[in-house]
């Protein structure tokens, strides 16, 4: 279910929005068909459990020197997908997101990423990122998680592939990044594999 309304107009100088939209909170499934690689012919026979909701709006002049305030706010709880005949979900799906733009112009845009977290399989993966604006990009934000490989194979579809080891990822960035100016953001990534292996079908070396 999606809710739009408003109008969109074209006067001689750009395209005028006054768009309202919403998606009251309905099957993450739903979230699941955009994500590329997900729909498959037996998409439909995919599990899933959990609720998202979607809402936002557009409104203002798109032109050369403008672009229309924004705010976009995406959320997902407990969500949950397990491919057909694959023993392992990805469980405990918590998102928050939203792009927040109150002006015309659209470096002012703000990203904010507070939730987000998952399990796949048994492996948990959680992080949070904020852009204060996309002019400077003075960001703020970690990731961490740890993630059997072999396990990866039970969770997705791989044909022809095997794969195991453990990687355990701790990274995490704060400053800005201005490329003309030549900052960058500190940044501290401890990343580290445990008894890597990776063997395809075609290349069975």
């Amino acid at each position: 279910l999606f809710d739009l309304s408003g109008f969109v107009a074209l006067p001689e100088d750009g395209i005028d929005f006054d768009l309202n939209f919403k998606s009251p909170q309905t099957d993450f499934k739903q979230l699941l068909s955009l994500v590329p690689g997900m729909y498959q012919e037996d998409f439909s026979k995919i599990k899933t459990e959990g609720l998202m909701a979607f809402e936002g709006f557009v409104r203002g002049k798109y032109s050369d020197s403008e672009f229309p305030a924004f705010d976009i706010k995406l959320e997902v709880n407990d969500g949950k997908f397990q491919y057909p005949d694959l023993p392992m979900p990805v469980s405990d799906i918590n998102l928050k997101f939203q792009a927040i733009n109150p002006s015309a112009d659209l470096e002012n845009t703000r990203i904010e990423l507070p939730v987000f977290s998952l399990n796949v399989g048994s492996n948990p993966i959680s992080g949070k990122l904020t852009v204060e604006n996309l002019k400077d990009y003075p960001l703020d934000g970690n990731l961490n998680g740890k993630l059997n490989l072999k396990e990866l194979t039970s969770v997705f579809p791989i044909q022809g592939t095997q794969i195991s080891g453990v990687l355990d990822l701790q990274a995490s960035a704060k400053g800005r990044y201005d490329q003309e100016k030549n900052i960058l953001p500190v940044i501290q990534a401890n990343f580290s594999l445990v008894d890597g292996f990776v063997k395809n079908a075609e290349y069975p070396i």
